[in-house]
């Protein structure tokens, strides 16, 4: 169960944007600058994995920056799924 449903100072936020043709992920801390930016979800969701084991704070997802998912219900939902037939 998630304890919390609204990301606090220090925690890694993944911002997803749309930059001419092509998606980008913008990492930073919900309360500071961006500091790193990618082209690959997986890359970001990797990186700010890593920063937030080693900060222990969570990470959370946006399109809009107002609203944020946190990423451990992405990932247990993934893992939720049904595996489709080879």
């Amino acid at each position: 169960m998630i304890d919390r449903l609204q990301p606090r100072s220090g925690d890694i936020v993944i911002c997803q944007q749309q930059r001419g043709p092509q998606l980008v992920y913008i990492l930073r801390p919900l309360t500071g600058p961006d500091q790193i930016l990618v082209r690959s979800r997986e890359v970001a969701l990797g990186q700010a994995m890593s920063i937030a084991a080693r900060q222990k704070v969570r990470v959370w997802l946006t399109s809009d920056g107002q609203h944020h998912v946190p990423v451990e219900t992405l990932v247990t939902s993934a893992q939720d799924r049904p595996k489709r037939p080879a």
